[in-house]
């Protein structure tokens, strides 16, 4: 159930997009600052005391790497990409990523599929 709810809220996010003509960089800011508004007050009450224990190198790398790297500037790209293919063929090409990384772990990492 909770593929099918995330797979219904990106397609609505997917088609929000394209019929507001929003850019890229816009459409990510308005995603991104309601989501942290909301998160970081539940993370902190929850887990609060824990990240404090953590060195704050730790905390910036993985701020830096999930927050902007993969949260924020994907989406930002995925934007992008509805406004120029249109949003069927970027939702198309969003449903080649487990494609494209298992055949990408084929030579990294050694796998086999």
């Amino acid at each position: 159930m909770c593929f099918l709810a995330a797979a219904f809220l990106f397609a609505s996010y997917t088609i929000t997009v394209r019929r507001a003509a929003l850019d890229g960089f816009h459409a990510a800011a308005i995603a991104a600052v309601p989501s942290l508004v909301i998160s970081l007050p539940l993370y902190a009450s929850t887990f609060g005391d824990r990240a404090l224990r953590l060195r704050i190198s730790d905390i910036v790398i993985q701020a830096l790497y999930q927050g902007v790297l993969t949260a924020a500037l994907s989406i930002a790209l995925y934007g992008r990409a509805i406004r120029l293919i249109g949003a069927s063929a970027a939702g198309a090409f969003v449903a080649l990523g487990p494609v494209i990384a298992t055949l990408i772990s084929i030579p990294v990492l050694g796998e086999k599929p």
